[in-house]
């Protein structure tokens, strides 16, 4: 069970609520082992001969992390585990390949986050034939075909959009006749 908490902490600080500022310099302020609820220090017992040592946004980032181990049910609780089996299974210089790809990820403007989601969708919805056929292409090509490739996919949507849709609007009033 520790080992599911420490994934949920190991995202960066800046994964979850503004860490709180003391005074104008900016500077975080720690948080005190008291302060956490009980059950959060029950998980995260292995940590408390160095919890004031270790950097505030770090003390921050690990409770963050324990309530939301506390506020999943035991399905997601499970789920957790098994993914942070998956990735301490991973060489480091992989781990270290997805730790940029997040960086360079939160970098973009909301609307390429949002495309890059959409388009992720749309590639999951595909046959696993056909992703196998593309992934197969993508690792082949060169870096000027992949140029291309990555122009074209921002031009057009791997599935056609839905049409917008109409606001909701509420049903016109009747009109009353006068007496």
């Amino acid at each position: 069970m520790w080992l599911a908490v420490a994934a949920l902490v190991g995202v960066p600080a800046a994964y979850g609520a503004e860490p709180e500022v003391a005074g104008a310099q900016g500077i975080e302020t720690p948080l005190a082992w008291s302060n956490l609820s009980a059950p959060q220090r029950q998980l995260l017992k292995g940590h408390e001969a160095d919890w004031a040592s270790l950097p505030a946004a770090r003390q921050r980032a690990m409770a963050r992390g324990a309530q939301r181990w506390l506020n999943m049910d035991t399905g997601a609780q499970a789920q957790a585990q098994e993914r942070f089996k998956t990735w301490n299974s991973l060489p480091e210089s992989r781990r270290a390949l997805i730790r940029q790809r997040w960086e360079h990820f939160q970098q973009l403007n909301p609307q390429e986050r949002s495309q890059v989601r959409e388009n992720f969708r749309a590639f999951k919805q595909l046959p696993a034939q056909q992703r196998q056929q593309l992934r197969q292409r993508w690792l082949q090509a060169t870096p000027a075909e992949r140029t291309q490739m990555r122009a074209a996919a921002q031009a057009r949507p791997l599935l056609p959009r839905a049409p917008p849709r109409a606001p909701l609007r509420a049903p016109p009033r009747p009109r009353r006749m006068p007496r």
